[in-house]
């Protein structure tokens, strides 16, 4: 049996790799639809934040801030804010609200996608001189949550698959 330091840090770095694979699948499988690609990134982002203590869920943000800026043209700083506003806001919703259900998860997918379009724009604009999006295109504001939140089934069991085999109730992340 490992120690739980090192368990934490398995666990850490498993959910980087799953975010990794969800901006890898964006950013090269879902092209060939000739659809805009939605966040899927964004899915086991929320997953953590959720289910996981708040310290955890803090660091990361700030993993999850790194890998993305590898895979996109966002800057790290513009990254970092977006994300922990959307820190904030889930964190909220988890202190008053929370539910241990899918249905749960399913909402707050539905509402991140809704608002990081809408942060990362107003964000880039207040942020530099030059916008990281220049032309908002407002369909893909609509389209992209809704897509999101149908990916968020299979993320969800597959989430709660690597939980049990990591044997993550027995970390006590939840503290």
């Amino acid at each position: 049996m490992q120690s739980q330091p090192v368990l934490y840090v398995i666990y850490f770095f498993v959910y980087g790799l799953v975010v990794s694979v969800c901006l890898a699948i964006q950013g090269v499988v879902w092209p060939a639809f000739n659809l805009p690609e939605p966040q899927l990134w964004l899915l086991p982002f929320a997953f953590i934040i959720l289910y996981q203590g708040f310290w955890f869920s803090v660091f990361f943000v700030y993993l999850t801030s790194i890998v993305i800026t590898g895979f996109t043209v966002m800057p790290f700083g513009l990254c970092l804010a977006i994300l922990m506003i959307l820190f904030i806001i889930i964190q909220f919703f988890k202190q008053r609200f929370f539910w241990p259900e899918f249905s749960f998860y399913f909402l707050v997918s539905l509402c991140i996608g809704f608002l990081f379009p809408v942060l990362h724009f107003f964000l880039s604009i207040t942020s530099k001189n030059t916008p990281t999006i220049i032309r908002p295109e407002y369909y893909q504001w609509l389209y992209q949550p809704f897509m999101i939140s149908l990916m968020s089934i299979v993320l969800f069991y597959t989430c709660r698959r690597i939980d049990k085999a990591l044997k993550i109730n027995e970390l006590n992340l939840n503290r």
